[in-house]
């Protein structure tokens, strides 16, 4: 995948790294549950991918943001009562764009290759639980996305964007035939064909597993 804006992968210490991604995604709803029972993690690697002006002494502070350096955001600043100095307004520069691009790439790599995202605020009969062009694949009460080589790079942002918070998020990239709904039995068959598991960490950028082929 060809990398924008000076993007670096960075391999992530397995040891250093475990304890996080399982606590982040066990949190979540039911298919994070089965991803933690099912998947033996120590078959595969961890990385991510952070911009290059980002805090690598940070690298293993996963809990907590600040690893991307702010930016200035416009060319206005305010006055504030109680301060010398003007406030310019800054911005995080998030990775949700990469993130896509990632899932973009996997996906256009095989016709079986799809992409399961977990949405932890959603209840099937939400309206805004709808994305357009994208297939809402329910579960009881929760919320899952199921995205193919069909999908385009805004339709895939879109999902990202929209099942992003920044206490989970979870991104399975597997390989399976599409269905309506999700059942137990659909659900350990993404869990047994992952490939890659993505998990939120720092300011919402991701921390990657990957299979060991």
């Amino acid at each position: 995948m060809e990398m924008k804006r000076g993007i670096k992968k960075y391999k992530l210490d397995f040891d250093k790294t475990i304890s996080y991604f399982i606590e982040h995604i066990q949190c979540g709803k039911t298919l994070s549950k089965k991803i933690v029972e099912k998947v033996n993690f120590r078959k595969g690697v961890f990385y991510t991918f952070l911009p290059s002006n980002a805090e690598i002494s940070r690298l293993f502070d996963f809990s907590h943001g600040g690893i991307i350096p702010p930016i200035p955001y416009g060319i206005n600043t305010y006055k504030i009562d109680g301060f010398s100095e003007n406030f310019h307004p800054q911005q995080v520069m998030i990775m949700d764009r990469e993130c896509s691009e990632f899932i973009y790439s996997y996906l256009k790599k095989g016709e079986k290759n799809c992409a399961i995202l977990e949405n932890y605020m959603f209840e099937p009969e939400n309206l805004h639980a709808n994305i357009r062009g994208v297939k809402m694949t329910p579960y009881e009460k929760e919320v899952y996305y199921f995205l193919d080589k069909e999908n385009s790079i805004e339709e895939i942002y879109e999902t990202v964007r929209k099942s992003s918070e920044v206490w989970h998020s979870l991104f399975v990239l597997t390989q399976m035939n599409a269905v309506l709904t999700i059942n137990p039995d659909y659900l350990d068959k993404i869990c047994d064909n992952a490939k890659f598991i993505i998990a939120g960490a720092y300011d919402g950028e991701g921390s990657i597993w990957e299979k060991k082929n």
